[in-house]
């Protein structure tokens, strides 16, 4: 079985993450916005925009696995 494919284009991203935006700006106001990602960092950046939240951060090359180590 195999999973079916799905190609979007960068409009599409940009317009759904301001939407996303726009429907948590009633839920707000944020700080921060925490992101566990696979390449969708521009997404999490343009809702952070669209959010005022202008100041970022993030870490790189780690796993977390729960064992505390």
């Amino acid at each position: 079985m195999s999973a079916a494919q799905v190609t979007s284009a960068w409009t599409e991203a940009h317009r759904d993450a301001r939407a996303l935006a726009w429907r948590l700006a009633g839920a707000g106001p944020f700080q921060a916005i925490v992101c566990v990602t696979r390449g969708g960092l521009v997404p999490a950046a343009i809702v952070g925009r669209e959010l005022g939240i202008w100041n970022s951060s993030h870490e790189t090359g780690k796993a977390f696995c729960g064992c505390g180590c």
